[in-house]
């Protein structure tokens, strides 16, 4: 079996993705969706509603934290 070839967008309005570079955070304070008061999140405050119960932490060290992640909840992160 073989490996597909690595994908890559096709660039947009001239931009191609390998010139897309997250460099850093916004800062709190230069966030203009948040500031404008149209936002229906406040800064700071939680996007997701805390999980009814407790969750076990099988892992925790620097760059990675392993949890037992029921099946009905998201395993991606959004915070």
């Amino acid at each position: 079996m073989t490996m597909p070839k690595k994908w890559r967008p096709a660039s947009k309005r001239g931009i191609s993705y390998q010139k897309v570079v997250l460099h850093d955070v916004v800062p709190e304070d230069e966030y203009m969706a948040a500031s404008a008061g149209d936002s229906p999140f406040s800064p700071g405050t939680l996007l997701e509603k805390p999980i009814p119960f407790d969750y076990t932490v099988i892992a925790r060290i620097p760059d990675l934290l392993v949890v037992d992640n029921p099946c009905f909840l998201p395993a991606t992160s959004n915070g």
